[in-house]
């Protein structure tokens, strides 16, 4: 895989009373291999102009999403135990629980593709049964639609 990807994050979120809440964003990025873990970097700017950096790893048995910045947050995807983090955004700080069900990683030589189905809770409280679908792509690929890769 080479250094600069395109990075496709796509968000299914499913509250007790209310329809699922689908998300899909799109960044440029960079990649690089440490070791066995698969790092992928890249920023976000907000409405009000506040960069977020962000870092996605990616290991057969774990995911982990760090970001900085605006927003602050490590939630960390392991079907092996519950964890906890705290969102901090401009209004202040929530504590959240991640569950993760199920977590599938592909590597392939022109993708990195990581789906975790995973339950979230709010200072203890269910909230919502969430999916995140993450696809890694070189960035020389043209034309290539990143939703609906599997």
């Amino acid at each position: 895989m080479t250094e600069n990807v395109l990075i496709s994050i796509t968000g299914l979120h499913a509250a007790a009373g209310n329809p699922e809440e689908d998300i899909e964003i799109v960044f440029p990025g960079q990649y690089r291999l440490v070791g066995s873990t698969h790092c992928v970097r890249y920023e976000e700017t907000s409405e009000g102009g506040g960069l977020t950096r962000s870092t996605i790893l990616i290991r057969p048995d774990l995911v982990e999403a760090i970001r900085k910045g605006e927003i602050e947050t490590r939630m960390v995807f392991d079907p092996n135990k519950r964890s906890q983090t705290y969102y901090a955004t401009e209004y202040g700080k929530v504590s959240l629980g991640i569950s993760a069900v199920t977590l599938k990683v592909e590597i392939m030589d022109e993708m990195i593709r990581a789906d975790v189905n995973y339950a979230l809770d709010m200072n203890g409280s269910f909230v919502s049964d969430c999916e995140i679908m993450i696809r890694v792509v070189p960035s020389h690929v043209n034309g290539i639609r990143l939703t609906g890769l599997g």
